[in-house]
């Protein structure tokens, strides 16, 4: 498309011959010129602002003949017209900007035209007039029009879009496009942000993470990265946001490239996921681990002792509740499930913080004693469990007398779980046969010493 600037600039000439043409040494080219223009020239006298004459551009432009388009003066084409606007701008002919302003301009169908006119005086047949021509930008002023609409659009659907979303151009790292979504998320207003680069609005350490994912982004290209980050919100909650940034490209050959980011809260689903998580490795009742995750930890402690060459033993105890049943049956499953709410609490506060207590099913327990030093810290735990889990149980005026049977096996790195287990077991059953509310102790390596002072045994 031509550009009106160079149409307008088209038509100087065009009037500069025009008026060469319509002077008195070549008073035969007149039709000539005026019918060879394709361009629609106007010439209108200076005092009546009467057309005097018109090209056959004109008559095909406005939609007159030419014995209609000369019975009407300049203001019958301009509907915008008001009170000495025409004046004021002959006024200013000599103006370079006149001739780049937008003006409408009415055919005789009624058709509003949007036009540029680059004009000039100059004397026709010994009077005053006004040479003109008329460029139709018509097209030209929707397209912009339109796009306008578009851009307002666009920016409007940013703006409302449900969803942070944030811009950045590629070469300079400046924040270009920042939505409210992205300050409700964020907590920091555009203000901060746009013409900004991450250097300025974050930390050190956190710009420098940021510029590393821009990278990144760049290099993946419209596959774009996802990453998760820890964002503490306005009033010091702390959220957690996913933001998956691409690359993309304005269109032209080696134009410009930007970084488009979109980020939402994930809080929720993280939590959610959470809860699934605990759910499918937790015990309802008591909270405790279930046979799952005790099994998953003691398989995963093996294997972390055995990588990193670690030569701490570790400890399985075995517990079960002496006299549960017949408390059960006799007061009832309310009764029996604070029991072991109250049984499980008391394992957790006998055992240390790294120590997993788990529930294996009925009032079977275990604990995964880690990071065994010596026979003495696994006699102690045995000991200081039997002693309170075998404490009365009071609860809504009922005192039911529980005691605790407990088998103990401990294991170096890299002993099968399948034994450990076994050996635990094993040493439990011993402990109920020989008479309940005591511990046994069975070692997986029966010459094994856990220091040079103490060897393991079989029994407490």
């Amino acid at each position: 498309m031509v550009s009106s600037h160079t149409e307008c600039r088209c038509g100087e000439l065009e009037l500069e011959a025009a008026e060469t043409e319509l002077s008195p040494s070549h008073p035969t080219n007149f039709d000539v010129l005026f019918d060879a223009t394709p361009t629609p020239i106007l010439v209108i006298d200076r005092q009546t602002l009467r057309f005097l004459k018109v090209n056959a551009a004109a008559l095909q432009f406005y939609g007159y003949s030419q014995e209609e388009f000369l019975q009407l003066r300049l203001p019958d084409i301009r509907p915008e017209n008001v009170q000495g606007e025409i004046e004021g701008m002959i006024a200013r002919f000599d103006d370079p900007s006149l001739s780049e302003t937008t003006r409408l301009h009415l055919t005789k169908c009624g058709d509003h035209r949007h036009v540029k006119v680059n004009a000039r005086m100059f004397d026709h047949e010994g009077a005053p007039a006004i040479l003109a021509a008329v460029f139709d930008v018509t097209k030209e002023q929707e397209l912009e029009r339109e796009a306008r609409a578009g851009r307002a659009f666009l920016k409007n659907v940013i703006e409302r879009v449900p969803i942070a979303l944030f811009v950045k151009d590629a070469a300079t790292g400046q924040f270009l496009v920042y939505n409210s979504g992205a300050e409700e998320l964020f907590g920091v207003s555009r203000e901060s942000f746009l013409g900004n680069t991450s250097s300025r609005v974050f930390s050190a350490d956190e710009a420098r993470e940021f510029m590393e994912q821009d990278r990144r982004t760049l290099e993946a290209g419209s596959a774009g990265i996802v990453s998760e980050k820890i964002v503490r919100g306005p009033h010091g909650t702390e959220r957690v946001v996913r933001i998956k940034k691409v690359a993309v490209e304005d269109g032209e050959a080696g134009g410009r490239r930007y970084i488009l980011a979109v980020a939402e809260d994930v809080t929720e689903e993280r939590l959610r996921e959470a809860e699934v998580a605990h759910l499918a490795s937790h015990d309802s009742l008591t909270g405790l681990a279930n046979r799952w995750l005790f099994q998953q930890k003691l398989g995963e402690l093996r294997h972390c002792a055995n990588s990193l060459e670690r030569v701490e033993n570790l400890a399985v105890h075995y517990i079960d509740l002496d006299g549960f049943k017949a408390a059960n049956d006799a007061w009832g499953h309310p009764v029996g499930d604070k029991i072991l709410k109250m049984a499980a609490e008391r394992m957790r506060d006998a055992v240390r913080k790294e120590d997993l207590v788990a529930r294996l099913g009925g009032d079977e327990f275990a604990i995964l004693q880690c990071r065994v030093k010596n026979f003495a810290e696994v006699r102690s735990l045995a000991k200081r469990l039997v002693d309170v889990l075998s404490e009365p149980y009071t609860m809504d005026g009922v005192r039911c007398d529980i005691s605790a049977s407990i088998g103990v096996c401990s294991a170096r790195p890299g002993t099968p779980t399948e034994h450990i287990i076994e050996e635990a077991d094993r040493a439990l059953y011993t402990a109920k046969r020989e008479g309940k509310r005591r511990y046994v102790v069975s070692s997986q390596d029966r010459g094994h010493r856990i220091d040079s002072r103490e060897k393991l045994s079989r029994s407490a």
